[in-house]
């Protein structure tokens, strides 16, 4: 989890020059990352296991568990956020790997998380951690119904489309884990944990977050955990999650996608080419479509040959149909090329 992000720093950073895509993502766009979120616990699995196979994913505050075993001290980080905390799948025990703390927002780490992120707007948020090889999202900690069912869903086909990560709600591809640090950065409406404790509505910023859970067991390091992977797995992992990492940046700003409608071969000498632009960004945003002849057998009249669709911040996802007409040389032959 730390690596894949550093990975795709570095990446940023070396193809600023030659990639215009990633010069405008840059440019435009406010990349924050915070590569290392639970230091205590990452130094301790340095330290226990180089080679990797640690298995300390809580933190290092023994003040209420400090009998317990190697890999056991700690607050589960993941189960200590407000929104539905101690709703279940998280535990009262300190020596539990899924220890909820004694409070929401008990430790310092994810106090220090919850007053970063208040101060901005994020659209858009991934929770790096490893390992199922999956694309976890809210709600994690109750079964209410998800707001925004629609842009998960579209996000979750193109983040995992070449990786084949699994995704879906914690609750239905996972398990009931509250506390999630996704389920508070959405929020949602209030309510009152099973221990009792009142749930708040969240971050109040209803940010779409997501939970990779990153690498396989078969990439475990030699004591045989896949949550802490061999070094010689950190290049492979990190790879597998480029493509969510830059559609998340992509996804949060201005963004769309173009779609050829027309069929290869064109039967009539006048008509219209037909293009649909999807809007799949977060922020509002203008697309202009212009087609240009390329080959002298197509004219394509220059009052008519671009159009402009605007779509608002709240119409993402929606699709518009563009028609620019055009006009083919009276001599065309069957089967002659035609570019544009």
């Amino acid at each position: 989890t730390v690596m894949n992000q550093l990975y795709f720093m570095w990446y940023l950073l070396e193809n600023y020059d030659t990639d215009p895509a990633i010069r405008n993502l840059v440019n435009n766009q406010a990349l924050y990352f915070i590569p290392v979120f639970n230091p205590d616990g990452f130094v301790y699995n340095q330290t226990q296991a180089p080679n990797g196979g640690g298995l300390q994913r809580k933190n290092r505050n023994d003040s209420a568990s400090n009998s317990c075993s190697t890999y056991l001290d700690g607050i589960d980080l993941n189960r200590n956020s407000a929104y539905y905390w101690g709703n279940g799948g998280s535990t009262t025990n300190p020596c539990s790997d899924t220890y909820m703390g004694t409070g929401p927002f008990s430790e310092n780490e994810t106090q220090i998380m919850r007053d970063f992120f208040v101060q901005y707007d994020f659209e858009l948020a991934l929770n790096h951690h490893s390992y199922k090889n999956a694309m976890l999202h809210a709600y994690a900690g109750t079964n209410i119904a998800n707001p925004r069912p629609d842009e998960y869903s579209k996000y979750n086909h193109d983040m995992t489309y070449y990786n084949r990560y699994a995704h879906g709600p914690s609750t239905s591809i996972s398990s009931l884990n509250s506390g999630n640090m996704n389920d508070w950065m959405l929020g949602g409406p209030a309510g009152t944990s099973a221990n009792g404790t009142p749930t708040g509505t969240g971050s109040g910023k209803e940010t779409l977050a997501w939970t990779p859970e990153n690498g396989l067991l078969s990439e475990q390091g030699p004591t045989g955990s896949g949550f802490w992977p061999a070094p010689s797995n950190f290049l492979p992992i990190a790879k597998r999650a480029m493509r969510m990492n830059f559609l998340a940046a992509y996804f949060s700003g201005k963004y769309g996608k173009l779609h050829d409608l027309n069929q290869s071969d064109i039967t009539a000498t006048s008509g219209n080419l037909e293009f649909g632009i999807e809007n799949l960004g977060q922020k509002a945003s203008d697309f202009t479509v212009t087609i240009t002849a390329v080959s002298a057998n197509i004219t394509i009249p220059g009052a008519t040959n671009s159009i402009t669709e605007s779509f608002t911040a709240a119409q993402v996802l929606d699709q518009r149909f563009v028609s620019i007409p055009y006009t083919l040389d009276g001599g065309i032959q069957a089967d002659d090329e035609i570019e544009f």
